[in-house]
């Protein structure tokens, strides 16, 4: 879960557990597009930059998009994908975006340009949008799941 867009070699884990499976064997894959997310600002070019800047945490950035073919080229045949929607419109340590926000920021600060001034202004804009009513974030991580074929 989450865990496969963050390395460096996709092919390889993706034999790795083609070869750990045995026939008929399932594996569920769950894993974020983060082009997928959402995010109200009221400065949407900062907005922009904060994502762009945070889109490199990652070496797979778009791995639901292209997993079934490379599940296929593992030998694994694809049965499903689901989208698993988060929806937060509201913004507290109860919400998965708050502290997704709290690990983008220390990573965003002096990539593409962005500051730590920036950055903790991008952070602190959703605390007056969670007062004011207005906040709101969703992001589609997709469940994948695949079983050994060959």
């Amino acid at each position: 879960m989450q865990a496969l867009e963050y390395l460096t070699d996709l092919d390889v884990a993706l034999r790795h557990i083609h070869r750990m499976l045995g026939q008929g064997g399932r594996v569920v894959i769950v894993a974020t597009d983060w082009s997928s997310a959402v995010w109200h600002s009221e400065d949407a070019q900062r907005m922009r930059r904060v994502l762009t800047a945070w889109a490199p945490h990652v070496p797979c950035s778009n791995l639901p998009s292209i997993l079934a073919a490379r599940l296929r080229r593992a030998g694994l045949q694809p049965l499903r994908q689901i989208a698993i929607p988060i929806l937060n419109t509201s913004y507290n340590p109860a919400s998965f975006s708050y502290w997704v926000a709290r690990v983008i920021r220390p990573f965003v600060v002096a990539r593409q340009g962005v500051t730590g001034e920036e950055a903790t202004a991008w952070l602190d804009e959703f605390t007056k949008l969670e007062e004011s009513g207005a906040y709101f974030f969703s992001i589609t991580p997709i469940l994948t799941e695949a079983v050994k074929v060959s």
